[in-house]
């Protein structure tokens, strides 16, 4: 048994050996300059901007935060190359990554660690929804600004013990109530303005508590009147169920690791 164990070992590590460096090959091609924003694809002009502005925020909350855009998968699935592009490039157990597969006009989120728990199924697609205009006109760099936006917004509020989810809306706070504040109260000072304004021009009409002023009374002569009920319309809206699901699902990666996530065409 010892004999046999000598000879099998060298074979077993051997292979592992082999099977690592095919794995690291496969990303050999793509430049992590920027390791943040891997635009493999050539879609956006601000990679280091971008690939910083992840790269604080993924600091603030102890995570890592990507986008990647390739010409294709490779005869992968969006999701498996999703999963495999971050396992396989070295970054943290907690994060989340966006692809576009130009080819096929293919995208996946794929969570891992914390990802999974601050994105979860719903707001894994709240957040493509929210950019769903934007790819559809190719505009990939204003695209990319709301998913960081969206990162941003998301892990504070996961960071507060509740994350975006089914029946559970995003909140604004901190500079997005001032900002909210500020709109309100510029709208009101503007509609004030315009009331007083109008009002002054109306100084020389005085109030008519009815309309006999502006009646001609030789025109119009009413001998009777009543109130006919010709018809009555009823508008019924059909009332939606909510969803009773919540959470993210999870699968297994490639290399063995538990994601969650979602993905589709744009």
């Amino acid at each position: 048994m010892k004999k046999f164990a000598k000879l099998f070992l060298p074979v077993l590590l051997c292979v592992l050996c082999m099977a690592f460096p095919v794995s690291a090959e496969e990303y050999d091609q793509y430049d992590f300059t920027y390791p943040y924003v891997i635009d493999d694809a050539e879609l956006i002009d601000n990679d280091e901007q971008l690939s910083d502005r992840l790269n604080d925020i993924g600091e603030k909350y102890s995570m890592d935060i990507v986008i990647v855009t390739v010409d294709s998968l490779g005869g992968k699935t969006a999701t498996a190359f999703a999963d495999d592009f971050y396992d396989y490039n070295g970054y943290f157990d907690d994060g989340i990554l966006f692809l576009l597969s130009m080819e096929n006009r293919d995208w996946a989120i794929s969570t891992k660690g914390y990802g999974i728990t601050a994105f979860t199924d719903y707001g894994c697609d709240y957040i493509f929804d929210s950019m769903r205009d934007e790819l559809a006109d190719d505009d990939f760099e204003a695209a990319f600004d709301i998913f960081a936006d969206q990162c941003e917004i998301f892990l504070e509020q996961a960071e507060n013990g509740e994350p975006f989810d089914v029946g559970n809306t995003v909140k604004t706070t901190g500079s997005y109530l001032i900002v909210i504040g500020v709109a309100v109260v510029v709208g009101l000072i503007a509609a004030l303005i315009v009331t007083l304004i109008l009002k002054h021009q109306l100084t020389s009409v005085n109030f008519q508590k009815n309309a006999d002023s502006y009646v001609d009374k030789k025109s119009v002569k009413i001998t009777q009147n009543q109130n006919i009920f010709l018809y009555k319309t009823v508008s019924k809206t059909k009332k939606e169920s909510s969803s009773s699901g919540g959470g993210s699902s999870t699968h297994t990666s490639s290399s063995g690791s538990t994601h969650g996530g979602s993905s589709g065409k744009f």
